[in-house]
């Protein structure tokens, strides 16, 4: 046992100790307040079920912590720490202190690897032995998912792992640890499994029986096949129906009259695990049967029956075997040969859901009729023909008589059709459009043919109508002659150009251009006119007539225009049976441009010399700029000379601004001034230059110039000029 003793001398406040103690992952350590004067300090330590306390360390005033790396795992120990003063011994202070688990490492997977694809049957998973700082005995938890769902889970304490999985599938695989105190949960891995192999005979598909409502399908036993998968296609895509184990398939509650496809393919299986296919059979169709309606039974009027009356309907039997809904058509016609054909003449009810039908009949007549029955599925049945007779009955014939009819394209004709009838008996009369064109409308007061023409309707027209007394009928043709009205050509006047929103026109090389068009498809000649003088134009005056017959929409004018003058300009368009003539149009020029130039001259080498800059046509002149271009081989500026070379002629106190800027090949002048000139023909300034290389020629020039109006407004320089300049 260890005595520790204790002085009697006082203790100050700043010599109660006090100290931390913390784990460091592998050391524990322990930290205190600094004791003033303290001479050392002594460390004890002991365990928990130990009796006594034994000195671990002893460090000079200066230490305030230590760090001990002598312990076991997940055990609790105390700790004593008392400090020295001369002859004062502290008071021990005691602290606890239980070491924590230390978590092992991740399980790092070897086999499978991620995204790899392996032999699901007897698969080996491996990996590696995580790091346990504690040494502690590991077990490990397997882990695996299909779709999220746990499929497998099972715990070992070695480094792999069998497992059977299913063929052609996708898993995922986590392994986590256990070190007996903690769980690390590892890092989640995919992997697939083979395709399964095809290790079976294709079997044959074969259809065995087809009714309305199913298909029966059969086929072969295949050796070691346990079940069978059956496809349909749905929206061209097969989808798994059914399996099974027998050799033939039932498959039901179908739709009519619909075509279906199948296939099949055998498959082996072992614990509910497919671990045998075969490759797909032949793909095979049938369609689903639908039953005609029965035959129409014809029941009145009885074939071959005479004396009908005007007003007794036609009447039949059918029903479908399948309880479908019967729509009918019905086939009637004083000529056998347009019922046998089912002519649309002849067509006189269709859809109709009843079984009888009155049809339009005269006397004295023998008519033909049969009826078609179709189903909801499109199916038919037809009746055979049957013939009667009508009564006889006195009855005189209507008439009616229409002379030709002439009018113009853009009109109607209306013809009351009473006016132009007759009826001996005093019948009333029905007429009905039998050809031709146009139509009939009937009302409390009048029957009326009625046609409209069209601007594409010119030319000659039979029309054939039938006029009946409900007893006997006529069908009478007569003539219409629509007479072709001429439509003039139009002028687009938005394709137009130029026009005056068009300012500053070149005088050279000026094309015209507009549009028109022709509402009956005619071909358009057009007349030009163009000048200075707007009464020419207005007048169609043969002298500014520039081309006529002109079947194009542009025209390049062949002569250079006057500068800074309106013109104005119309066309004729003329489609050969009228003309059009359009509004006038104007258009100005542009300005003609003032010029810059220069002339030759012969310099002294390496004496000062210059040429003068003049200008022509200049109007109204607010400024100017300029870029002079000169070879610096043969040729520089003196800019010891006015300006930097350059020196104005005329009223110096008359410049607002004045700019020179040097360059290797050039000098570029900006001038503004203050009231404006109009220069005609004369020397605006000089440029001194020196000739530095002897040559017979070098070429001086612009390469732009520009002028400003004391409007602000730019105006163009012609600065085309060059000059060649000799230096001996």
């Amino acid at each position: 046992m260890i005595i520790l003793l204790s002085s009697c001398f006082l203790v100050e406040t700043n010599d109660i100790l006090d100290f931390n103690i913390v784990f460091k992952e592998n050391y524990i350590e322990l930290s205190w307040n600094q004791i003033s004067s303290a001479e050392k300090y002594e460390i004890y330590k002991k365990g928990i079920n130990d009796n006594e306390y034994k000195l671990v360390a002893n460090v000079n005033n200066k230490v305030t912590k230590y760090e001990d790396y002598i312990f076991d795992p997940h055990q609790t120990y105390l700790y004593q720490i008392v400090y020295f003063k001369k002859n004062y011994v502290s008071e021990p202070v005691e602290k606890k202190i239980t070491i924590p688990n230390r978590l092992p490492s991740k399980v790092s997977i070897i086999s499978p690897s991620e995204g790899s694809t392996i032999s699901p049957k007897n698969f080996k998973i491996i990996w590696n032995k995580p790091t346990d700082k504690d040494g502690d005995e590991l077990e490990y938890t397997i882990v695996i998912k299909e779709n999220n769902v746990v499929v497998k889970s099972d715990k070992v304490k070695s480094l792999e792992y069998i497992v059977n999985l299913n063929y052609a599938r996708t898993y995922t695989l986590r392994i986590d640890v256990s070190d007996g105190y903690s769980l690390v949960k590892g890092d989640e891995i995919s992997f697939n499994t083979q395709d399964i192999p095809i290790s079976l005979s294709t079997p044959q598909l074969n259809i065995s029986n087809v009714s309305t409502s199913s298909i029966t399908l059969s086929w072969e036993n295949i050796n070691e096949a346990t079940k069978y998968e059956i496809y349909r296609k749905n929206n061209n895509i097969y989808e798994l129906l059914s399996k099974t184990s027998e050799l033939q398939y039932i498959d039901k509650s179908l739709e009519r009259k619909k075509e279906y496809f199948y296939k099949i393919r055998a498959i082996k299986e072992e614990n509910n695990d497919i671990v045998g296919i075969s490759n797909y059979s032949n793909e095979i169709s049938a369609i689903t049967i639908n039953y005609p309606p029965e035959i129409p039974e014809l029941i009145y009027p009885s074939n071959n029956a005479t004396g009908i009356d005007l007003n007794e309907k036609l009447k039949w039997e059918s029903f479908d075997p399948d309880g479908d809904k019967i729509k009918y058509t019905v086939y009637f016609s004083d000529n056998r040969n347009y019922v046998e054909d089912k002519k649309e003449n002849a067509k006189v009810a269709e859809n109709i859901t009843e079984k009888e039908f009155l049809p339009k009949m005269y006397i004295k007549n023998t008519y033909y009729w049969k009826v078609i029955a179709m189903d909801e599925y499109g199916d038919v049945s037809e009746s055979d023909i049957f013939s009667f007779s009508t009564k006889d009955i006195e009855n005189t014939k209507p008439n009616i008589d229409i002379p030709e009819q002439n009018i113009t394209e853009n009109s109607t004709l209306n013809i009351n059709l009473i006016n132009y009838s007759y009826d001996a008996d005093g019948d009333d009369l029905i007429f009905d459009l039998i050809s031709g064109p146009g139509t009939i409308v009937t009302t409390n007061d009048s029957t009326n043919y009625i046609y409209y023409a069209d601007y594409e309707a010119s030319g000659i027209y039979d029309v054939t109508l039938r006029i009946s007394d409900r007893y006997e009928y006529i069908d009478y043709t007569f003539t219409i002659i629509v007479e072709n009205i001429n439509r003039s050509p139009n002028i687009l006047s938005h394709s137009v150009n130029p026009v005056a929103k068009y300012g500053g026109i070149e005088v050279k090389n000026v094309t015209l251009s507009w549009g028109v068009s022709d509402p009956d498809g005619d071909n358009l000649k057009c007349t030009l006119y163009l000048s200075d003088d707007i009464t020419k134009v207005e007048n169609n005056d043969e002298e500014v007539k520039i081309i006529e017959d002109y079947d194009k929409n542009t025209y390049n004018l062949e002569n250079e225009l006057k500068y800074q003058t309106k013109y104005y300009w119309k066309i004729i368009v003329n489609d050969g049976k009228s003309y059009v003539e359009s509004k006038i149009f104007d258009f100005t020029t542009k300005e003609e441009p003032a010029i810059i130039y220069i002339e030759d001259a012969q310099f002294k080498i390496n004496e000062s010399n210059y040429i003068l800059v003049n200008l022509e046509k200049g109007n109204d002149v607010g400024g100017i700029s300029f870029i002079f271009t000169f070879n610096s081989e043969y040729i520089n500026v003196d800019i010891n000379k006015g300006l930097s070379g350059v020196e104005w002629l005329f009223d110096k106190d008359n410049i607002y601004f004045s700019k020179v800027t040097n360059g290797d090949n050039y000098l570029k002048v900006d001038i503004v001034f203050k009231e404006s000139y109009s220069i005609f023909n004369d020397a605006l300034l000089k440029i001194y230059l020196n000739g530095i290389k002897n040559t017979n020629e070098t070429i001086i020039g612009f390469s732009n110039a520009y002028g400003v109006h004391s409007s602000s407004n730019k105006f163009e320089i012609d600065y085309s000029d060059i000059a060649k300049i000799q230096i001996f």
